[in-house]
């Protein structure tokens, strides 16, 4: 599906939060992926929440084409930001 390009209305946002309440994360990613399209963007600062949420992307349909930023918090670790370097040099 498209982006889409009209913001939800709160009872959208009611629905849409009241159906994933108890839902596995993958299946929560696996809806923004089909309701947002390339329009997703995912931030992290690769920590280990972060770092889950991206392995779990990867094995999504689609995963591999959201749009990742990292979030430069002031506390990563130099490995983490020569990583993040090597990672996503020459990419858009």
């Amino acid at each position: 599906m498209a982006p889409t390009a009209v913001p939800m209305e709160d009872r959208e946002v009611q629905s849409v939060s009241s159906r994933f309440e108890s839902a596995a994360p993958e299946a929560i990613l696996r809806w923004a992926i089909e309701e947002y399209g390339s329009g997703l963007t995912m931030a992290t600062a690769f920590g280990v929440e972060g770092c889950v949420l991206l392995a779990m992307l990867a094995g999504i349909p689609g995963g591999r084409d959201v749009r990742v930023f990292n979030l430069e918090t002031g506390y990563q670790f130099p490995e983490t930001l020569a990583l993040r370097m090597i990672r996503f040099s020459g990419m858009p």
